[in-house]
């Protein structure tokens, strides 16, 4: 792993911990900044899996059909993306029902 990809993560990291514990304080700002940033990291997520599963139906399995590429490389950077992608998409559904129960107090919807 490099150094870049290192910094990233652990970027990544300490700026979700910051909006937990922030979050913690119950203000709706709060819950804005960290949505918004469950956001910045689950669209890219869901693009990539989206190419994996595209990748997978138009070659037939997880090597390109000339044999080139490794079906074990593809399973390791499918596995990684996933520990990060499934814990997002709960992230995304419990604040969309929580946008929506933001709306229905409010007399919204």
């Amino acid at each position: 792993m490099s150094m870049i990809h290192l910094g990233f993560w652990g970027g990544m990291l300490a700026i979700w911990w910051g909006a937990y514990f922030y979050l913690r304080k119950g203000s709706k700002r709060a819950f804005w900044i960290s949505f918004s940033l469950i956001n910045l990291f689950w669209w890219p997520l869901l693009w990539q899996t989206g190419q994996r599963v595209v990748f997978i139906i138009e070659n037939g399995g997880m090597e390109r059909a000339d044999g080139y590429g490794s079906p074990l490389a593809f399973l390791i950077g499918l596995v990684g993306e996933q520990l990060f992608f499934l814990p997002l998409c709960f992230s995304m559904f419990f604040g969309a029902m929580a946008i929506k129960s933001f709306n229905r107090v409010a007399g919204g919807i």
